[in-house]
């Protein structure tokens, strides 16, 4: 033991250079430890202002209502028609065509009074439609996009969430 004695006493005294470095490291990550904290703090408040700014509000709300909505999806088949396409020539063109709509439970009885509205107005859009404007995928989404409208508007305040179609035949 009293080796270790010694040696320590052997040691040299730590030096005023040791101690600066040792000081100059510490300042160092304390400055990075506040570098980094107040990044953070700026992200984080910047993100806060544009989700403001930028309809967060609106966000948060729309989050909200589809969680409620989404829980109690039903699905309400509208009966299959046949309409008249706008046409130029002799032979008449025609869509037979047959949808579900995807809504809230609490929107269905509002959907089934007003399905012989929903039904007139569809029919009406669809006659100024010509054939040619029906076919293809950008045609078919285009349609299931105006009858959505249709339906909301028809149904309003209540709101359907997607069209499906069961089929859709153009002749």
């Amino acid at each position: 033991m009293a080796d270790d004695l010694d040696d320590e006493e052997d040691a040299p005294p730590p030096s005023e250079a040791d101690d600066g470095a040792e000081g100059h490291a510490k300042k160092k990550r304390m400055l990075l430890i506040v570098a980094v904290a107040t990044m953070l703090l700026t992200v984080a408040v910047a993100g806060t202002v544009m989700v403001l700014v930028f309809g967060g509000e609106e966000a948060a709300t729309d989050l909200a209502e589809g969680a409620k909505s989404s829980a109690t999806l039903v699905y309400h088949e509208v009966p299959p028609f046949l309409a008249d396409l706008k046409t130029g020539t002799c032979r008449a063109s025609y869509l037979r065509l047959a949808i579900v709509v995807e809504l809230p439970e609490t929107a269905l009885p509002r959907i089934k009074e007003q399905e012989t509205v929903i039904l007139d107005t569809v029919q009406a859009h669809l006659r100024e439609n010509e054939r040619a404007m029906l076919v293809g995928k950008e045609g078919t989404e285009r349609l299931r996009f105006d009858l959505l409208r249709i339906i909301n508007q028809t149904i309003a305040p209540a709101e359907a969430n997607a069209v499906l179609f069961r089929e859709f035949v153009l002749h």
